[in-house]
């Protein structure tokens, strides 16, 4: 997942911001699995102690590359799940 993650994101949204989408992407599908659920952005800033702001403008910048996800959630795969 992550290798065709990282590539899809450069391709859509050039290496930096594909970059940080991938990399933002990774980050909430650890903070999931760590809780056991479905986050929200407030849950993911709280976990990885980022502040709300940084959280917000993070998916922000994630929106740019992938609009058709509300959040990084949309996008992930639970374990052992086909894709």
């Amino acid at each position: 997942m992550a290798d065709g993650l990282l590539a899809e994101a450069v391709r859509r949204g050039g290496y930096r911001r594909g970059a940080h989408a991938a990399s933002f992407v990774h980050g909430w599908a650890l903070v999931e699995h760590e809780l056991g659920q479905k986050i929200g952005i407030e849950e993911f800033a709280r976990f990885t102690g980022m502040s709300e702001r940084t959280a917000y403008r993070s998916l922000r910048r994630f929106r740019e590359v992938f609009p058709e996800a509300r959040t990084p959630s949309d996008m992930i795969v639970p374990k052992g799940e086909a894709t």
